[in-house]
């Protein structure tokens, strides 16, 4: 849990008189505690994301020690720095080519007038941090209420409700999938770079680890949009620590309510595990033709007795005598009868798909040349695929 440096400093409500010298790029970066460091040693004792404050009591007579001091802090991932200036260091002492280190990596470097005390300004910025890890917590909450426990779902709207989340305001889920090897240790880091990401975009957006993806919920953003967002996690990010790169994502459909979210949630998993099959970096359930159509249906009977009717005993043959005769059927039906297209595809020789096709007909006990026919077991296929796909959907939703 953490806070974006941008909501802590506040140019227009600015009562300890911060001035931001250098790295604006950076305001976007996550804090997740607040620290005063005065010996440079110290600084391989510092977790990520934290925002130092320093007096520069712990400098010592050589030139550079300010810069070897906030390079330091930069390579252990450090939020930002705020120099209490005015007895250990002056302004002159911060010469440009910090200011340039500073703008190069995008690390936000303040000053703060003497007269401020370091006590009040840490203990108010902790308190901000308390209170926001304590909202995105019952945020995040609430989420997994309302996405994993359907008995849950009017206490966790009116929890969002209670947020600020507009019960008809605009919502559509991404899920973001980084790979099964992916330690969970390094979920915090992942989670603080691409906040800093969509910081920066100033998205309205909860993020969140799952068990087995990050759940990403945009909040009033066009479809267009949400796709820009997506190719941006999917760039390097300048942090210390790089992103790892995501294997697959499934993005759902916009809904105009909070208590639709969970069909958005739900698109954005089976597209997840669409991309997952295919090989794809991306996908839109509203691209999905067919299979968005099948995953919307509730009566999931009345397709599987299509698929075992039309398919079945060519499934039982295939899985008895080891043969893939299924195979053949798709490339027919997909080449429009093609026996030399087939052949082609399948590198078969045609005398060999011809029997093949025969052997087929036969199983199925139909006529290929009626173009009825054909639609049913084109259309039965597809649903065979689209279970594939349920299989694999159930990987993600296993929360």
């Amino acid at each position: 849990m953490s806070i974006a440096l941008c909501r802590l400093f506040d140019e227009k409500n600015n009562p300890y008189e911060l001035v931001l010298l250098a790295g604006r790029d950076g305001l976007s970066r996550e804090v997740s505690w607040v620290q005063v460091m005065e010996d440079i040693d110290y600084a391989s004792f510092l977790l990520q994301n934290e925002l130092i404050f320093t007096t520069g009591l712990g400098k010592d007579n050589q030139k550079p020690w300010l810069k070897n001091f906030i390079t330091a802090l930069i390579q252990v991932g450090s939020s930002g720095l705020v120099i209490n200036i005015g007895k250990y260091l002056v302004r002159q002492d911060i010469e440009q080519d910090i200011i340039d280190i500073c703008n190069d990596y995008s690390f936000p470097l303040f000053v703060m007038p003497w007269r401020m005390r370091l006590s009040d300004i840490t203990q108010s910025f902790l308190y901000s941090l308390f209170l926001t890890k304590q909202k995105e917590y019952e945020i995040i909450e609430a989420c997994r209420k309302l996405f994993f426990c359907p008995p849950q779902t009017e206490k966790a709207i009116n929890h969002l409700k209670a947020q600020g989340y507009g019960e008809n305001s605009s919502y559509q889920v991404l899920s973001l999938f980084f790979g099964k090897d992916h330690h969970p240790d390094n979920m915090d880091t992942l989670l603080t770079s691409y906040k800093f990401i969509l910081n920066k975009q100033s998205a309205s957006y909860i993020l969140f680890p799952s068990k087995k993806a990050f759940i990403l919920i945009l909040q009033d953003t066009p479809k267009e949009e949400a796709r820009r967002l997506f190719e941006l996690l999917c760039s390097p990010v300048t942090l210390k620590t790089p992103a790892v790169p995501i294997t697959a994502a499934g993005c759902g459909m916009i809904v105009l309510s909070l208590r639709t979210i969970t069909v958005s949630y739900r698109q954005s998993v089976y597209a997840l595990a669409w991309a997952h099959m295919e090989g794809k970096k991306f996908q839109y359930f509203g691209n999905l033709g067919i299979y968005a159509l099948f995953f919307s249906q509730t009566d999931d009977m009345s397709m599987r007795e299509l698929h075992d009717r039309t398919l079945g005993p060519l499934l039982q043959y295939d899985e008895s005598h080891q043969r893939d005769l299924f195979q053949t059927l798709q490339s027919y039906l997909i080449h429009n009868g093609s026996i030399q297209a087939v052949s082609k595809e399948t590198y078969a020789h045609r005398n060999t798909v011809a029997y093949r096709v025969q052997k087929i007909k036969k199983l199925l006990g139909c006529n290929l040349n009626d173009e009825s026919t054909r639609f049913t077991c084109f259309l039965a296929c597809h649903i065979h695929y689209y279970w594939k796909v349920l299989q694999e959907e159930r990987f993600f939703l296993d929360e």
